[in-house]
C-alpha cells in the first residue's frame, strides 16, 4: 500500500508509504509518516514522523518527530523531537523532549523541557544513578549470597 487512509480498521500489520488510521486497530505498522487518530497500535514503526491524538501504541518509534496529544505509550522513541501533550508514556527517548500536562516515569532526552501539570519521575541523570544503584546492591548481594552458599 502507497498511500493509506483507514476508518474503523482492524489489521493485525500493515506497510505504507504515508498511513493515517482513525479509530482503528492496528498491529505493527511500518510506514514512512504516520498519523494515528482515536487508534491503538501495538507498534508503530514510522522512517520520518509520527502524529497520534487520543490512541495508544505500545511502541512508538519514529526516524525524526513525534507528536503525541492526549495519547501514550508504553515506549516512545524519536530521532529529533519528541511532543507529548496530555496523556503519558512509559519510557520516552529523543534528542529533545517537550511535556506538557503528562506523566511520564521515565525520560531520556539531551534536552527535556515540562510545563503544565507535568510529572516526570525519572530523567536521564537520575535513571543513570538508578541503575548503577541497582548494580551496586546486586553486586553486593551476589557476594553475599556466594560467601554464605559457598
Amino acid at each position: 500500500m502507497s498511500r493509506g487512509e483507514l476508518r474503523f480498521a482492524l489489521l493485525r500489520a500493515v506497510k505504507a508509504h504515508h498511513l493515517q488510521v482513525r479509530h482503528g486497530i492496528v498491529g505493527i505498522a511500518r510506514t514512512s509518516d504516520a498519523l494515528l487518530a482515536g487508534s491503538g497500535a501495538g507498534m508503530v514503526r514510522a522512517a520520518t514522523n509520527v502524529a497520534m491524538s487520543q490512541g495508544f501504541a505500545g511502541a512508538l518509534v519514529a526516524g525524526n518527530d513525534a507528536s503525541l496529544t492526549s495519547s501514550g505509550g508504553m515506549v516512545v522513541a524519536a530521532g529529533n523531537r519528541l511532543e507529548l501533550y496530555g496523556g503519558g508514556g512509559g519510557v520516552l527517548f529523543a534528542r529533545s523532549a517537550h511535556v506538557e500536562d503528562a506523566t511520564v516515569p521515565l525520560a531520556i532526552a539531551r534536552h527535556l523541557t515540562f510545563s503544565g501539570h507535568s510529572r516526570v519521575l525519572l530523567t536521564t541523570p537520575q535513571a543513570v544513578a538508578l541503575g548503577v544503584g541497582f548494580g551496586i546492591a546486586l553486586a553486593a548481594a551476589a557476594s553475599i549470597i556466594r560467601r554464605w552458599y559457598g
